[in-house]
């Protein structure tokens, strides 16, 4: 991201027409954040002030079981042409020239693994035929 706050919004209202269906965009409450939401507030919806925990290696640590498990799907870089530069610059983290894709990705694991999950349907289910019956469901 750029780092005046002018080049930030311009760069926030891209993604926001880019990917118009991201409903949630995090935004660190920290340095132009706080600006860049007030800026924004009435023209791009669902920005959020997030307060980064720790440092970016410290926030990949967090993260890495998700990724060192295969819980983590991308897309085929034919479709997503982003996705080599991202595996490039996650593989060579935290010494490559760039991490800024490697730390928005900690930021959205981080915040996705503390959401709090919607409670599930219960879904009524009919106990067992008294043995020796047989049921048409088998």
């Amino acid at each position: 991201m750029p780092s005046s706050r002018s080049g930030t919004v311009a760069a926030i209202k891209k993604m926001a027409l880019k990917w118009p269906k991201a409903g949630r965009k995090l935004v660190e409450d920290k340095a132009n954040g706080p600006a860049v939401i007030s800026a924004l507030r009435y023209v791009v919806s669902g920005l959020v002030a997030i307060t980064p925990e720790g440092g970016k290696v410290a926030r990949a640590q967090a993260v890495s079981p998700q990724v060192e498990s295969c819980h983590i799907c991308l897309q085929h870089p034919a479709i997503a042409p982003w996705v080599e530069s991202f595996i490039d610059e996650c593989s060579s983290f935290p010494n490559g020239k760039y991490d800024g894709q490697v730390d928005q990705m900690t930021q959205v694991l981080n915040s996705l693994r503390t959401a709090v999950a919607p409670p599930k349907k219960s879904v009524y289910r009919p106990p067992p035929p008294p043995s020796g019956e047989r049921s048409w469901m088998r």
